[in-house]
Formats: C-alpha cells, structure tokens, sequence
C-alpha cells in the first residue's frame, strides 16, 4: 500500500514537472521568435506577431494546454487567444523582459503620434503599508481617513533614495505625485485603474 502511494505521488510530481518544462518551451519559444520581429514594425504589427509566435510555439502542446489549462487551440477566435495570452504572456514578462520593454516603448510612441489626456494627480497622506511582491505597492491614508494603493512601476522622482529606502516610508507623512492608468488583471479577467507613481516626498 505504502508503494504504491509512493509511486502514484512520483508520477504526480513528474507529471508537474513536464507540465512546467512544456510551458517553459513554449515560453522559449514565443520569446525567441519574437526577438526576430523588426524594430519597426508598428505596434499593431508587433502586437500581431505576438499572437502569432505564441499560437506557434504553443501548437505541438495543443492537448497538454487543453488538459491542463483548459485552452483550446482550436477555437481560438472564441477566447481561447485571450487565455493563451494570459498564461503565457505573464512569464514572457519575466522570461524576457526585453519583450515586455518592446512592448511598453511602443505603447509610448503611440502616445506621443496620439497624445492621450492623463492628467498627474496629487496627494497628502501617511504610509500605511508596503507591499513587496512583482511590484512595490504603498498604501497611503489621506486626511479624510481613505485608504489608497500606488504602485511603483517606473522611474520615480523623490528626495530620499527610494531603491534602497523605501521601506523607511512605513509610517511617514508623504507626498505622492501619480497618474491613474487602466491595466488587465488576469486575476478578475477585466481592466482596472491603478495609481502609477511619478514623485513621491517626505512632507
């Protein structure tokens, strides 16, 4: 009895194993493909030759996706492009940040040809909380006692060295400059808007 729980617990966890090896090949794959894309290419075009190289390199895994995450290949005008792009897109940003660096820099230049009204904001609070996970997130009580998330995403302008003492912030009375974008979370399967810090101050 005790056998055969031992092997049936090892062919689970090699089962896993493979899953996240084929997932990581595909991963691989879509990254190096898109490496080959041209610098030029428009952002409708880079945006489409993602898709592409994802649907390619995912194809010789068409029945581990659909076992393991539900993704058919096969109806992928019918949502199944929209997960493939989920799963794999959020470890392309990790195995090849490059790409995702692509992808942001395009998104700027459409911005600058299409200027897109994206107001700063600004507001007075303490630190209540900071979160360390992909990104660093602060919570900030304003004076009427609400509670709100910043995430800090790119450069930030500040008079302390925020890279080294951000942590120091806990508690602090700050002043924090932001912008509000919308961005997809996978986790709700729909956009929302999140604070984007631009300059963040001791008061």
């Amino acid at each position: 009895m005790k056998y055969s729980l031992y092997i049936l617990l090892l062919l689970t966890i090699t089962t896993k194993s493979f899953s996240q090896a084929y997932m990581d090949e595909i991963v691989k794959k879509s990254c190096e493909c898109l490496g080959g894309v041209s610098e030029d290419s428009s952002n409708e075009e880079f945006t489409m030759e993602l898709g592409l190289c994802m649907l390619q390199a995912a194809s010789p895994y068409e029945k581990k996706l659909k076992k393991d995450f539900k993704i058919d290949l096969s109806k992928i005008d019918q949502g199944g492009g929209e997960e493939l792009g989920r799963v794999i897109g959020l470890k392309m940003a990790t195995a090849c940040p490059n790409v995702l660096m692509r992808m942001v820099g395009k998104i700027d230049d459409d911005e600058e040809e299409e200027p897109v009204d994206n107001p700063v904001s600004t507001i007075e609070g303490k630190i209540t909380k900071v979160e360390e996970d992909q990104f660093i997130v602060f919570s900030l009580r304003d004076e009427s006692g609400r509670v709100s998330k910043f995430h800090w995403l790119t450069f930030v302008d500040s008079d302390i060295d925020l890279s080294s003492d951000y942590m120091k912030l806990m508690d602090e009375s700050v002043t924090i400059a932001y912008t509000s974008q919308e961005f997809f979370d996978s986790r709700i399967g729909e956009y929302r808007v999140y604070n984007i810090i631009e300059k963040i101050d001791k008061q």
